[in-house]
């Protein structure tokens, strides 16, 4: 059994220990450690050992091992360090968890169902859908909590007391007598196997960050002490920016967003109108070039390419330029629309099809033989097939050979 001082000296950041023994080549089993090993939703220690980098901790049957990034086996007595601003933000993080947790369920009856710290945030899933404005006002009680600098107590309580003054039930194993309890008095009392700072204080400060929400329950997100001042830190900085770029006042960003994004869908409908019309007479200069099959079909070949389309600076607004060159081209029962486009040097689209409500037309057969020329993947139905490819060099060729195919099948 490995000793563990974590519990015993929280505060304390290097300690000396023997090597019992070596798991796998890289895991080292220390006699007392001040790595903790993870647990409760907390992730594990990480730090050195004789300078060597631990990369992983975790305990199996009362025994603690150290995974080493590399490991000298002829070790016998070492000595630790662990990443101290890291166990201090972990402690901060899950402290303001336990706070969090307990006043949604004081106030709102609102269970936590697990807890997990990862990439810098505390994340609670909440046993039920909760209204972000109870969030918010449970984000507000929980710092007035913070800065009371209460005290926080770790014991191990009988079963019996934890099943009647906790928030939480104990673990249900055959055997246990006693489980370690992590109390703020007047306001919680938990079992806990993690590690926490000694009072509400050095918690610092509790921020909401976002909640997800699912049809029987909701994941809320918060960051707490240096991880929180960190995250805020950024986004003072990025708003401070946004601000100098807007020429607004910190609380006039959002309105001046806003009016941005109107501003915006103005002009990006005003641009559809203006490349339909754009459309309109390219479908004129296209049907004039139509040929006829034998079928009495009109077919209808045009390549594009970006290099002629200056007036589209978005490529995703020349695909939406080729398709509304398709749909009218199309508007006519009698055409077959073959169209390509460039959008890259590296890039291409390609749209055949009809009106959709033609009989007799299968374009899918000709599409996909232009398509495995551009090496490319799309598909669709007998009245509309599209699709990408990349090898834009291909493609008047591969427009070319289905226009031709469309005269002898339609």
């Amino acid at each position: 059994m490995t000793e563990k001082i974590f519990y015993k000296s929280l505060y304390q950041t290097e300690f000396d220990a023997e090597v019992l023994d070596v798991i796998d080549g890289r895991g080292l089993v220390l006699d007392r450690t001040l790595f903790y090993p993870g647990g409760g939703g907390q992730p594990c220690d990480l730090g050195f050992i004789n300078g060597l980098e631990v990369v992983n901790v975790y305990e199996h049957d009362g025994v603690i091992v150290h995974e080493l990034k590399d490991l000298n086996i002829n070790l016998k007595k070492v000595h630790g360090v662990i990443d101290w601003a890291r166990r201090f933000e972990m402690m901060q993080q899950h402290l303001g968890e336990h706070i969090f947790a307990a006043v949604l369920y004081n106030k709102f009856n609102i269970n936590t169902l697990r807890m997990r710290i990862e990439n810098g945030a505390a994340s609670l899933d909440l046993d039920k859908v909760v209204d972000e404005n109870i969030i918010r006002e449970a984000e507000s009680e929980a710092n007035e909590i913070i800065w009371k600098n209460i005290p926080v107590e770790v014991f191990n309580a009988d079963i019996e007391d934890i099943k009647k003054f906790s928030r939480k039930q104990p673990p249900s194993k055959a055997g246990i007598k006693a489980v370690r309890v992590v109390k703020i008095s007047g306001v919680d009392y938990v079992p806990c196997c993690g590690l926490h700072v000694k009072n509400t204080g050095e918690v610092g400060v509790i921020k909401f960050v976002k909640a997800e929400h699912d049809k029987n329950f909701t994941r809320v997100y918060i960051k707490c002490g240096r991880g929180a001042f960190n995250w805020l830190s950024v986004l003072v900085q990025e708003a401070h920016k946004i601000q100098i770029a807007l020429t607004c006042g910190g609380h006039e960003i959002y309105n001046r967003v806003e009016t941005l994004q109107n501003d915006l869908k103005e002009i990006a409908s005003r641009n559809k109108i203006l490349l339909e019309q754009i459309a309109l007479m390219q479908t004129d200069k296209i049907m004039s070039k139509a040929l006829k099959s034998q079928g009495g079909f009109i077919i209808a070949p045009e390549v594009l390419d970006y290099k002629d389309l200056k007036f589209i600076k978005d490529e995703e607004d020349i695909i939406n330029y080729v398709k509304i060159l398709f749909k009218e081209l199309t508007k006519a029962l009698g055409v077959i629309a073959l169209l390509g486009c460039k959008i890259n040097k590296e890039r291409t689209f390609i749209i055949f099809g009809s009106n959709k409500c033609a009989k007799n037309i299968d374009v899918r057969k000709i599409f996909n033989e232009a398509l495995k020329m551009i090496e490319g993947k799309g598909g669709g139905s007998g009245v509309c097939a599209q699709g990408f490819g990349s090898k834009p060099e291909n493609l008047i060729e591969a427009v070319n050979k289905a226009c031709e195919s469309s005269l002898k099948l339609f």
